[in-house]
């Protein structure tokens, strides 16, 4: 995104289970921002929203 000079207002995380079905959960930012750690932390919160995501532990990304 920053070398593109791209900002993001918004994160949509859309999350698909083994049976098909989606959670979908949209957050928008206070301003516009290509900071990694507001676009990292607004990513958690929706996956923390959307329930237990493979990836996710205790509000922080493993990997």
């Amino acid at each position: 995104m920053r070398t593109d000079r791209q900002v993001a207002e918004g994160l949509t995380l859309t999350v698909t289970y083994v049976d098909r079905s989606h959670t979908t959960r949209t957050r928008s930012l206070a301003e516009a921002t290509a900071h990694t750690p507001a676009l990292a932390a607004t990513a958690r919160r929706n996956a923390a929203l959307a329930g237990s995501v493979s990836g996710v532990a205790d509000g922080a990304w493993v990997g």
